[in-house]
């Protein structure tokens, strides 16, 4: 079950047990799911035995799992300690010990009243079984904005964000956001909604020192249009290229047919759908190229380039010591951010944030950067020569953290890299709707 080389994602899960299919971890796998919300386990109507069989079949595949059970939810905790210790000793001797699970089910969205409860909970799971975690999810940003203390029980977001996580000895900081789904003609009051939520709650997570979890939107409803795979894809690679070290979507079966939900991956027959398809190629590309270098870089810092959203900074030109400007042929906004390997090695990604076009973006670096490499998919040509050697090889280097790079200046030709007259760097690339590049800088110092 070891998972240092892959990056986390799951789904929120509000089947039960009897209702996800004869090999639903084969779904699961196959979308590029690895860590997820557990099908809701019933104590008295659910048999143990069938959720040790999922949690069998979740190792075989490398899969962990978030346990939904009420044993494990913050009801009672304060109230009744000893009752709810009771209560989760219980689901651990059925199958809570199990090395398939990550840790449990909380509960979500607390409101100002449940907060207390939901800490107690935390507190005596942390101290019953240590090495699980303790899942609790909050409502995003936007929700407080009216009245912080009515929702959270706290004067500031800050306040509230610093003295649960002290308080209740919370290992991961998790929200979900959905306004960026909202109809094309209103997104962009979503999009600032959606990045506000995403700085506030990193700025959290970083305070803390804690890894930041964010659920996006994978099935349309209210006003949320269904996310197509540019939607999809914007999702994934913003909310990474922010901070985050895990991603869930909401959601992946679907509930009992009612309001206007849709075209969840498996729908209301148990087949698999659109998103299915566009969702399992997004996340299995991005775990190919990505997942490996994402699981272990550490968040520096994030820029908004042509346009900046949420209160995140617009990059000035010549203010960063490693990036002097970025623009896009087609006046495209976008993401750009830094990180670090535990080494100090810099990382810089670049996201196109819009939604629907694709651009031309250019990077120019200052000369401070010495050398660009870029994270790439490992594939090549298959055109091939008489002696069966590739015509044309994609001279990739595989990398000790298990990704494959590209020296931008010799092997990497699609991507107009050169130097100027100045010694700045120049590169850039073609970007779908939230499309990401990674490069990693060797610098001067």
């Amino acid at each position: 079950m070891e998972q240092n080389n892959i990056f986390p994602l799951g789904f929120w899960n509000y089947a039960r047990l009897n209702g996800i299919g004869a090999d639903p971890v084969k779904d699961w796998a196959e979308a590029g799911m690895n860590l997820c919300h557990s099908p809701h386990f019933v104590p008295g109507e659910d048999d143990p035995a069938d959720m040790r069989a999922l949690l069998d079949k979740c190792a075989e595949r490398g899969i962990r799992l978030i346990l939904d059970d009420p044993r494990c939810h913050w009801t009672g905790a304060l109230s009744d300690p000893e009752g709810y210790r009771a209560r989760f000793r219980e689901m651990l001797d059925e199958f809570g010990r199990h090395p398939a699970v990550y840790g449990f089910y909380v509960g979500d969205e607390p409101g100002a009243g449940q907060m207390e409860e939901a800490k107690a909970a935390i507190r005596i799971q942390r101290e019953i079984l240590p090495e699980k975690v303790p899942f609790i999810n909050f409502n995003p940003y936007y929700a407080h904005a009216g009245n912080v203390e009515a929702h959270l029980g706290a004067p500031t977001f800050e306040e509230w964000a610093d003295r649960f996580v002290q308080d209740s000895g919370l290992s991961q900081l998790s929200y979900d956001h959905y306004l960026q789904m909202n109809p094309q003609d209103a997104a962009e009051s979503g999009i600032g909604e959606y990045y506000s939520s995403l700085r506030h709650f990193m700025d959290a997570a970083k305070r803390n020192g804690i890894p930041l979890w964010v659920t996006n939107l994978s099935v349309g409803h209210f006003r949320y249009r269904c996310p197509n795979e540019d939607d999809l894809r914007w999702q994934l690679n913003t909310t990474v290229a922010c901070g985050a070290k895990c991603v869930w979507w909401f959601f992946f079966y679907m509930r009992v047919v009612r309001i206007n939900y849709r075209l969840a991956p498996i729908d209301e027959h148990g087949h698999r759908t659109l998103t299915y398809d566009s969702l399992a190629r997004i996340q299995n590309t991005f775990q190919k190229q990505f997942g490996a270098l994402f699981s272990q870089l550490t968040h520096d810092e994030t820029f908004h380039t042509g346009k900046a959203y949420g209160g995140y900074p617009l990059l000035e030109e010549g203010k960063h010591p490693l990036l002097d400007r970025v623009s896009c042929d087609h006046g495209l906004p976008g993401v750009v951010s830094f990180f670090r390997m535990p080494d100090g090695t810099k990382y810089m990604a670049l996201v196109n944030n819009s939604q629907t076009e694709s651009g031309y973006f250019h990077t120019f670096l200052t000369p401070k950067v010495k050398e660009m490499y870029r994270v790439c998919f490992a594939m090549q040509d298959t055109a091939k020569k008489p002696d069966g050697t590739y015509a044309s090889p994609y001279l990739y280097t595989r990398m000790p953290y298990g990704g494959v790079e590209v020296n931008c200046a010799r092997n990497d030709v699609c991507n107009g890299f050169g130097i100027l007259g100045d010694g700045k760097v120049h590169n850039a690339a073609w970007l779908a709707p939230g499309q990401m590049e990674v490069w990693r800088l060797v610098t001067e110092d």
